[in-house]
C-alpha cells in the first residue's frame, strides 16, 4: 500500500492511504529522513519512502496548479 506522509503531530506521523483513509503510525516506524509530503510504501514490516511515487505526486500537483492559473 502506498501512504502519503500528511504531518506529524509531536510523535506521531500521520499517513494518508490510496483511498483517502488516514493513519496513525509512530514518528518512529518512518525512515528518520522522512518528512511532510513524502511517499512511503509499507513492505517487509518497515515503512520505505518511495522517492518515484514522490515526484510523480508532485509534478501531478504542478500540472493541475498551472491548469488553475489558466483558467
Amino acid at each position: 500500500m502506498l501512504y502519503s506522509i500528511d504531518r506529524f503531530e509531536n510523535d506521531i506521523a500521520v499517513l494518508i492511504d490510496e483511498e483517502k483513509v488516514s493513519h496513525n503510525v509512530l514518528r518512529t516506524q518512518l525512515p528518520a529522513e522522512a518528512k511532510a509530503g513524502d511517499m512511503c510504501r509499507f513492505e517487509d514490516g518497515q515503512y520505505c519512502l518511495d522517492d518515484d511515487a514522490a515526484r510523480a505526486r508532485r509534478e501531478q500537483i504542478l500540472r493541475l496548479q498551472n491548469k488553475l492559473r489558466r483558467k
